[in-house]
């Protein structure tokens, strides 16, 4: 998509992601502005070269079936905790553009936001990972005092209201905000243009 559009035509500000989309919403926010093209590049390399032991295993002691009864989930996820870290890590943990992720209370099933201009670098990893902890295949993720699970998995993929919001803090005009919005599941129709 970077190599289609001009080179300003992907100079977000606000990244917000879901699920997936948290993960390629940090990814994405390692890069500063004008390095698009490297990014998407940086995110391709990261979805060609993942194996499946970089996300999951089996908890121990346990197959997945048995898993699902003893422990919170059919697999344990540290191992994208791990990985994700380890990205983070390379890229000396800093972010280059407002982002946020969004994920549920396990308990109290409300929509929670995490904005990471809160979050310290050490807190990064579990700001990302509580929106991919898909119910019952990944256990929830302790966060802040809340265990928060996958948005997506509860009928949440997009959180356009609080990219938005975030926009309103850097902008003076809200004509002045665009909004780009990539749903990758489930498929859908082509989203017509609103602009006007």
């Amino acid at each position: 998509m970077a190599r289609m559009l001009n080179d300003t035509s992907m100079h977000y500000d606000v990244l917000s992601g879901i699920s997936v989309g948290a993960i390629n919403s940090a990814a994405f926010a390692l890069f500063p502005q004008g390095e698009e093209k490297e990014a998407t590049e940086f995110l391709k390399n990261i979805w060609l070269n993942m194996k499946t032991e970089d996300v999951y295993k089996n908890w121990q002691g346990f197959a997945p079936y048995e898993a699902i009864f003893n422990k919170s989930s059919m697999y344990d996820s540290s191992p994208l905790s791990n990985y994700l870290q380890g990205i983070l890590d390379e890229n000396n943990n800093t972010l280059s553009r407002k982002m946020m992720t969004a994920a549920v209370d396990v308990e109290t099933g409300q929509f929670v936001v995490t904005d990471f201009d809160d979050l310290k670098p050490s807190e990064y990893v579990n700001g990302i990972v509580t929106s991919a902890s898909v119910p019952f295949v990944f256990p929830p993720t302790k966060f802040r005092g809340k265990y928060l699970m996958d948005a997506l998995s509860c009928g949440w993929n997009v959180n356009m209201l609080s990219a938005i919001n975030k926009c309103m803090e850097i902008v003076e005009d809200p004509s002045q905000i665009i909004v780009d919005i990539i749903v990758m599941y489930p498929p859908s129709n082509p989203v017509q243009n609103t602009t006007g």
